[in-house]
C-alpha cells in the first residue's frame, strides 16, 4: 500500500488500521465512476474529526470498499474557532459561502433567516439543506485538505442567535 496518494475521501466511519470499510454512496459513486478507480489504487481517508489514513481500495462496484493503512499527519486545525453566521441567500450563493469557509479556518456556520431574507424554509427543508450543506463542506474538506469538517447548525432566527 503506497502510504498517503490517491484522492481525499469523506467516509464518516471509525477508521482503524487494518479495518474495511464501505464507502457511503456518493464517495462510492464519485471512486468508481468519475474518477475510475478499482482495487488497488490508492486513497486518503478522513472521519471529519480530525483523523486521517491512507488507504487501498479492495472492492469496486456498488459497495465500493477501502482497507485502511497507516495514519497521516493531517493538516493543523487553526488555534481559533471561528463561527461564521451567513444570512441565508438564494440559488448557489449559500453553497459558494459554505465551500469556501473550511478553505479559511470556520469551525462552525449558522445558516440564519433574517427579516429580509427571500429564502423561506419550512423545518422539513431546513433539515434537508442542512444535510446538503454538510455534504458541500465534507466535500470542500476533501479538496482543500482539512481533516475536521466544520459543524452546520440547523437554520434559525437572528434574533435567536443574537439572544
Amino acid at each position: 500500500m503506497s502510504v498517503g496518494g490517491g484522492p481525499r475521501i469523506y467516509c464518516p466511519a471509525s477508521l482503524a488500521e487494518g479495518a474495511v470499510v464501505t464507502l457511503p454512496e456518493t464517495a462510492a459513486r464519485h471512486v468508481a465512476r468519475a474518477l475510475r478507480l478499482g482495487p488497488g489504487d490508492p486513497v486518503r481517508i478522513f472521519d471529519g474529526d480530525g483523523q486521517e489514513h491512507a488507504a487501498e481500495l479492495v472492492a469496486g462496484g456498488p459497495g465500493v470498499r477501502a482497507r485502511i493503512g497507516p495514519p497521516l499527519a493531517p493538516i493543523p486545525e487553526p488555534g481559533l474557532g471561528i463561527t461564521l453566521s451567513q444570512g441565508i441567500s438564494r440559488g448557489e450563493r449559500m453553497d459558494f459561502v459554505v465551500q469556501n469557509a473550511p478553505e479559511l479556518g470556520v469551525s462552525r456556520i449558522v445558516p440564519v433567516r433574517t427579516a429580509r431574507s427571500v429564502v423561506r424554509l419550512d423545518p422539513a427543508r431546513g433539515r434537508r439543506r442542512q444535510e446538503h450543506w454538510r455534504a458541500v463542506a465534507a466535500s470542500a474538506c476533501e479538496q482543500c485538505g482539512r481533516s475536521v469538517l466544520p459543524r452546520v447548525d440547523p437554520p434559525r432566527q437572528l434574533s435567536d442567535l443574537l439572544a
